[in-house]
């Protein structure tokens, strides 16, 4: 009995300081990590969305087995580690904004936008995973979950 307690002691006590390790190192990671901060900002349209997008964090961060399908007014953009093209696809998630985001949008401020068209009702986020397998997939990009209102 004695024995049984001092085991689930240890357990709980491993749990706990896993936790706290695994929330100071993911904390550490995301310090202004939501846009990519050198260089010129650059005002995004639709002719140069994939080409300057590729080039942010938030869009590195996608883990190299997944895709988010990114739909802007009636233009969509197929989102990977590698970049950004447009085109359609089956993903893991697609994300949906009305064009009228498209203006204001830079290389700088994507979160920000998102979060903008969050808060005004306006932003479409759909997946086919639970949000256990969301969580795991997408766990390189767990610095961004404030993009998305999470």
């Amino acid at each position: 009995m004695k024995r049984s307690i001092i085991i689930l002691l240890i357990v709980i006590l491993c749990l706990v300081i896993g936790g706290i390790i695994f929330g100071v190192y993911y904390k550490s990671l995301g310090k202004n990590q939501t846009s990519s901060n050198s260089g010129p900002t650059i005002n995004i349209t639709y002719q140069n969305l994939a080409s300057e997008l590729s080039k942010t964090s938030i869009v590195k961060a996608i883990p190299k087995d997944s895709s988010i399908a990114l739909k802007i007014g009636e233009k969509e953009y197929i989102l990977e580690n590698d970049g950004i093209r447009e085109g359609k696809i089956d993903s893991d998630i697609t994300i949906t904004l009305p064009g009228k985001y498209i203006e204001g949008l830079t290389n700088k401020n994507l979160c920000s936008v998102i979060q903008k068209a969050n808060n005004n009702g306006d932003l479409g986020f759909d997946t086919t995973l639970s949000k256990v397998s969301l969580a795991w997939k997408f766990k390189s990009m767990y610095n961004y979950r404030s993009c998305f209102g999470f």
